[in-house]
């Protein structure tokens, strides 16, 4: 089984969304973590995933939209979180931008969440890795694991993030052709149990030699991003799916009640 270890299905850029899940699931992607970016989409995100038995939620606050939270926004979340069987993401650091100190307040805050709640974190990181390890590191042993969405930086990194705990998840941005030779020596020294495979959808187009990166990302690329893995780690395309059937089961024992 494959699934999609990041997405926002419901983005109103998709409007072929129950076409492009029946094509998912044609080609044996059968679950998909819908990450929300911040309290404007969380009731629409909860509204999809107790709609569908195959999606799995994701609240929280994303780097790029800080301006304006409402107030009491971190208890609004801490509920939400309780009370259904969610991630907390998009959240994390993009110092592309300027508002460092505030998207670092705003980050910790949910990582507390995560860790009183004992949530796994679904993050997006951006030339921050040098604050981002740090403000994680206090909380990791109550957080279950954590998930770099679109993993595109370097071997260093890739360890550091996955001698804490930390997954890399990857997108089509491996496929472009300017990527794909250091990434196929990553793959080459990362292990087959750090890795997950995510579309980013709508975000992360495919590149085509016509139109370039113009477009939206389908559900069903997914398929080629796992693919393209299987070759650069010469592995059976059953090995992986086992694998990622594994660490989806992983989630779900997050939000079963002990007998």
């Amino acid at each position: 089984m494959l699934w999609d270890a990041h997405c926002h299905l419901h983005d109103e850029r998709i409007t072929d969304r129950e076409q492009q899940i029946q094509e998912a699931l044609s080609l044996g992607i059968k679950r998909w973590v819908v990450c929300s970016t911040g309290p404007d989409d969380w009731s629409v995100v909860n509204s999809l995933c107790r709609e569908k038995q195959f999606f799995i939620a994701a609240y929280g606050v994303h780097p790029w939209y800080l301006d304006n939270l409402p107030h009491q926004w971190e208890e609004k979340l801490y509920t939400l979180v309780k009370n259904t069987p969610s991630l907390i993401g998009e959240c994390g650091l993009d110092f592309e931008r300027e508002d460092q100190k505030l998207q670092e307040e705003v980050f910790q805050t949910q990582i507390i969440i995560a860790a009183e709640l004992q949530r796994p974190l679904n993050i997006h990181c951006r030339k921050a890795w040098h604050r981002l390890f740090p403000i994680l590191q206090p909380y990791l042993s109550k957080i279950p694991f954590f998930i770099i969405h679109a993993f595109s930086h370097n071997l260093h990194i890739a360890r550091e993030v996955l001698k804490r705990g930390g997954y890399l998840s990857f997108a089509s941005s491996i496929l472009r052709p300017w990527n794909q030779e250091r990434f196929s020596k990553l793959f080459q020294e990362i292990p087959l149990s750090g890795i997950l495979v995510e579309t980013d959808a709508p975000d992360i187009p495919l590149y085509s030699p016509e139109t370039g990166l113009s477009g939206l990302s389908r559900l069903s690329h997914l398929e080629l991003v796992a693919s393209q893995i299987c070759e650069w780690k010469s592995i059976e395309r059953e090995k992986l799916e086992a694998y990622l059937e594994k660490q989806w089961m992983q989630i779900l024992s997050l939000f079963q009640t002990p007998s």
